[in-house]
């Protein structure tokens, strides 16, 4: 039903689900900076002939991937303007929704790493395949090693982000609603 004399507490909910659109809107302009960036460094930086299908192919799959969740982040973003929270129905929608977003996020980001280590440790081994014919472990060792360790990196700061950007509004959102439960 509608809230009535929880109005104050609705303002507290309603200002949590306004930078969540904030952080949704500059999510937006960051996967289409990444796309165009990502397109850049190719045109640039060309892989190997050797390796051109199989990293074209990779990074056919993260394109897709990308837009996927661009569009996925943009029609929750267009929905959550349409609707009204004035119930708490509504405000378990949005809540749950914007938890769907952050599991998004978290297989996307996945995706991107392991897209991304694939395709930095083929143009490891065969940028380096000179060196790695006097010691035919180390560069492969090396590459891989590396792109573990930038792989956990990228990890903890996606999960940092998700944090930052949405998981402290959606508990804000959550403790109101648990207010309002009782």
């Amino acid at each position: 039903g509608e809230f009535g004399s929880d109005a104050l507490d609705v303002k507290g909910a309603l200002s949590s689900i306004e930078r969540i659109r904030q952080n949704m809107r500059m999510e937006l302009y960051m996967l289409l900076f990444t796309l165009a960036a990502g397109i850049a460094l190719l045109i640039f930086y060309p892989p190997e002939p050797q390796t051109a299908a199989l990293t074209w192919m990779i990074l056919a799959l993260l394109l897709a991937a990308t837009l996927f969740f661009a569009q996925k982040v943009f029609r929750f973003y267009r929905k959550s303007y349409s609707m009204v929270f004035n119930t708490r129905e509504s405000l378990i929608w949005f809540m749950y929704e914007v938890r769907l977003l952050i599991e998004m996020y978290r297989s996307y980001g996945i995706t991107c790493i392991s897209g991304g280590f694939f395709i930095g440790l083929i143009h490891g081994i065969t940028r380096h395949a000179a060196m790695a014919e006097r010691d035919f472990l180390a560069i492969p060792v090396i590459t891989f090693t590396a792109g573990i360790a930038v792989n956990l990196l990228v990890y903890f700061v996606i999960e940092f982000w998700l944090y930052w950007f949405y998981g402290r509004y959606v508990r804000r959102i959550e403790k109101l609603l648990e207010d309002l439960g009782h």
